[in-house]
């Protein structure tokens, strides 16, 4: 039974890790805006796995993170605005998997991936200099600091595969270099540590 279940073409599983890089660039900029992000530490999400010949297979994720991002703008003798952006991001990698010969078989992948914001929420408040109109404050679900909802990127990524009776662990660094940022200040590197368990 478990042998039977070991060869099946097509496996399932989960993946979840932690991020390496925060999701936006901190700090003030000459122009009068800053940023600060603080994405939660986990990434959590599930896999679906083709094994093909020669040792190839296709791989899709459907991987959640959750963000919150805080922006303010300034401009001298008129005014300034401050926004709070919570939002989550699901992100879909396509990959193609080559593993190398062993009992603990290391591999390579890589391929594209798309990243959508599901579930934006922002509040801001918008004040001027010398009180010229009363502050103002409110919600919408299209920050000033939104660039884009969604964006393309590229994956390269690598780790090992062990076996654990009819379970595939696996082990990943993963870089994704997005090719639009979706925030003013969001960083377009993303590098996260996985961990698959396949079935």
């Amino acid at each position: 039974m478990a042998g039977s279940l070991a060869a099946q073409p097509i496996s399932f599983g989960v993946k979840a890790g932690v991020p390496f890089i925060d999701f936006v660039g901190s700090g003030p900029r000459v122009d009068g805006y800053a940023a600060t992000g603080f994405s939660n530490r986990y990434v959590v999400g599930g896999t679906v796995e083709m094994r093909l010949p020669h040792r190839f297979s296709i791989e899709g994720d459907v991987l959640y993170r959750r963000v919150t991002y805080n922006s303010s703008f300034f401009y001298p003798l008129v005014g300034g605005m401050q926004e709070h952006v919570q939002t989550g991001l699901l992100e879909v990698p396509l990959l193609v998997k080559y593993r190398f010969a062993g009992r603990v078989h290391p591999f390579v992948d890589g391929g594209p991936a798309f990243d959508h914001l599901v579930g934006l929420k922002n509040s801001l408040v918008n004040t001027s200099v010398f009180g010229l109109s009363p502050p103002y404050s409110g919600t919408n679900s299209t920050p000033t600091s939104l660039s884009n909802s969604t964006t393309p990127g590229v994956v390269a990524g690598g780790g090992i595969e062990a076996r654990a009776g009819v379970l595939r662990i696996a082990p990943e660094l993963r870089y994704t270099r997005w090719t639009s940022a979706h925030f003013f200040s969001s960083r377009q590197n993303q590098v996260d540590f996985l961990l698959g368990i396949t079935f």
